[in-house]
C-alpha cells in the first residue's frame, strides 16, 4: 500500500468521523410536572402519530420495553438534542405504538 493510499484511508476516516459526530443527538432529560403533556401538545401530537402513553417508574421500564412500550422524547433539531420527558416525580413517559 502507498503512503497516498494510507493518508486518503485516514483522510476519509476522518471525515466520516465528524459527519457522524454531526448528526449525533445529545440525550438530555425535560423535566415537566403531569400537565405539561396535554398543555403542550405533546400528548395529543404522540397520540394522532399512534401511540398510547403511559407514564412509567424508572424500574418498570425494561418491562415495558417487553411488551412494545419505548421512551418517547422531544426533539430539538436546532440544538441536536433529543430530551427524555421525566415528570417531578421521576416518571418517564413511554409509548407504545398501536396495531
Amino acid at each position: 500500500m502507498s503512503l497516498s493510499a494510507i493518508s486518503f484511508g485516514g483522510l476519509l476516516y476522518a471525515v466520516a468521523k465528524d459527519i457522524i459526530n454531526f448528526l449525533k443527538y445529545t440525550e438530555e432529560e425535560k423535566l415537566v410536572d403531569l400537565k405539561w403533556l396535554e398543555a403542550s401538545g405533546f400528548g395529543e401530537a404522540a397520540r394522532k402519530s399512534g401511540f398510547d402513553l403511559r407514564w412509567v417508574v424508572p424500574k418498570k421500564i425494561e418491562s415495558k420495553k417487553l411488551i412494545g412500550y419505548q421512551i418517547l422524547y422531544e426533539i430539538d433539531e436546532t440544538a441536536r438534542a433529543r430530551r427524555r420527558i421525566v415528570a417531578a416525580n421521576e416518571l418517564i413517559l413511554m409509548g407504545k405504538p398501536r396495531e
